[in-house]
């Protein structure tokens, strides 16, 4: 029978590697758990060679409703391709001092036919796409300031900057209750590593040589205290975000891209100016629940995830969905997508690490672009 890890990994990540004479060969089967590998499971990491056990994070357990997902006949499909010596155990927390890593030791060695499962073989060598796996804070920390930093890069590339509003922040692997972000008043085409600021939750600089913007520690202090689970923030007044959430409406599922938005990010609908205090973050903070977005009305986008990459990932294409849906009904009648199509096809890109992995293309390109950003 199948562990809950198991099931996490088939369905949450939705992540299936194979390794042929020593080489990756990568192929994604999101959501369907019938698209498993005929043989074990193993995954490679930036720290270990390809054998032996795996430390993989994974981010949230399963939620009731991924649970409700695995139907008998899922379960029977997926208990037949899983080997039977597959084990998974939950770690002591590592890092981030909020979600325990996973370790993962079973054999992940496919040979899975295209015609059959409808997976993209990857390329002939290894993809560096591995969520990495930190011994000490120190790497840690610097491994998400630059994550940080990269994505500052492309938002500044994609336009989101306006002014010097906007702001990302990190929550601080050693210390929770603190958080990284980027100082007022500077491009976000220039932030890089050495320029991020850290911040306690009482508003205290504790490291950096600039000013913060106040709206930034009153938005985000109150998100990063109200979830422990989020380790990262975004929000810019991005022209397509900012646009849509004039119209005092959520997102509705009339593209693949926006069902991962599906059921999962809320309206703020209130505005009362310029966020200054922590109280209106507060709010902003409650109203977000557990989701992982909020549109927050006449003002602009706000997205959470359990790295850099997952939520800068949902800002982006949140922004973009935006633009689809203005551009839809600017056009005509959008056609949305059934609820029942709506809610699997969420299961399927609105994932955790469908959002941590889309961000990979762009923080490659990123920093063969703009090696500077390490500075």
């Amino acid at each position: 029978m199948p562990t809950l890890v198991e099931h996490q990994m088939a369905l949450d990540l939705g992540l299936d590697t194979a390794f042929h004479d020593g080489e990756l060969s990568f192929a994604l089967a999101f959501g369907d758990p019938t698209r498993m590998p005929t043989s074990g499971f193993r995954r490679r990491t930036n720290t270990h060679t390809v054998a032996g056990q795996r430390r993989i994070r994974t981010g949230l357990p399963l939620t009731r409703e991924q649970l409700v997902a695995f139907s008998d006949k899922q379960q029977s499909a997926l208990r037949s391709r899983t080997p039977s010596d597959a084990k998974a155990d939950i770690g002591s927390p590592h890092g981030n001092g909020v979600t325990p890593p996973t370790e993962w030791s079973a054999a992940m060695t496919a040979s899975l036919d295209p015609d059959n499962f409808g997976v993209v073989r990857g390329a002939s060598k290894p993809i560096p796409y591995d969520i990495p796996v930190f011994d000490n804070f120190e790497d840690e920390r610097q491994h998400r300031k630059e994550r940080l930093a990269a994505a500052f890069r492309l938002f500044g590339k994609f336009g989101f900057g306006e002014g010097v509003a906007g702001h990302i922040t990190v929550r601080d692997p050693e210390h929770p209750d603190c958080f990284w972000l980027n100082p007022i008043g500077m491009d976000f085409r220039l932030i890089s590593v050495s320029d991020l600021i850290l911040v306690n939750h009482e508003g205290d600089i504790l490291h950096g040589e600039y000013a913060i913007n106040q709206a930034a520690f009153a938005i985000h202090s109150e998100v990063h205290a109200a979830r422990p689970d989020v380790i990262a923030a975004a929000h810019t007044h991005s022209i397509y975000g900012k646009a849509f959430s004039s119209l005092g409406r959520l997102l509705d599922p009339i593209t693949q891209d926006a069902c991962a938005f599906y059921d999962d990010h809320v309206l703020f609908d209130d505005y009362t100016g310029v966020v200054l205090d922590s109280s209106e973050g507060r709010r902003i903070a409650a109203g977000l629940e557990m989701k992982k977005a909020a549109i927050l009305r006449n003002h602009g986008l706000l997205t959470v995830g359990h790295s850099v990459d997952e939520a800068a990932w949902w800002y982006i294409t949140m922004e973009r969905s935006c633009q689809a849906q203005l551009l839809a009904m600017a056009a005509g009648s959008p056609i949305s997508i059934d609820a029942e199509c709506a809610s699997m096809t969420h299961d399927q890109v609105g994932h955790n690490f469908a959002g941590w992995f889309s961000f990979q293309p762009l923080y490659s390109t990123i920093v063969r672009e703009q090696p500077d950003l390490f500075d």
